[in-house]
């Protein structure tokens, strides 16, 4: 099978079972020099990271909350009392 019918299967594939953030940096992580186990393990990291945020995202919105604060954004002014 040719490499251009192999990469257009691979990224059918992708789509139908909805792993986006592989896709995205498929042939970006490929130029690289590795391992097939080492570039899996790559790919499978960055969609579960990704989906992650998916789900934290999708929770802020379903949650109401007016805005999304970090920890950054709290004043230092408060003491914590004994």
């Amino acid at each position: 099978m040719s490499d251009t019918l192999l990469a257009d299967r691979v990224k059918t594939n992708l789509v139908r079972l909805k792993l986006r953030r592989i896709g995205d940096i498929l042939e970006r992580t490929m130029s690289e020099e590795k391992t097939s186990f080492a570039l899996l393990d790559e790919l499978l990291e960055e969609e579960v990271a990704c989906g992650e945020r998916r789900r934290v995202e999708t929770s802020l919105k379903i949650s109401g909350l007016p805005f999304v604060k970090g920890i950054d954004d709290f004043s230092p002014g408060w003491t914590v009392r004994r």
